[in-house]
């Protein structure tokens, strides 16, 4: 049924068969790999103290809403008073 597009694996299924067969289950079911970084990151959170976690989201939205915002602001342009 995955393969024919009528059922699409949970994620638990989905690390499952990569671990068995690899990074490529992504690419079978056309599903974005996951990011390295964040994996990384997600198998060591726990041993992170509950502070530095707090500060580490924290710096994250911090970080994702001042780029959203300069996503979202036009560009301003100078004009010449010629």
């Amino acid at each position: 049924m995955w393969l024919n597009g009528t059922r699409i694996p949970g994620l638990g299924a989905i690390e499952h068969l990569a671990s068995i067969i690899g990074l490529e289950v992504y690419d079978a079911l056309n599903l974005t790999r996951p990011n390295p970084l964040l994996q990384k990151l997600s198998k060591i959170w726990e041993n992170i103290p509950a502070e530095k976690q707090q500060q580490l989201a924290e710096e994250a939205e911090r970080y994702e809403v001042k780029h959203e915002r300069s996503k979202k602001a036009p560009a301003r342009r100078k004009i010449s008073k010629n």
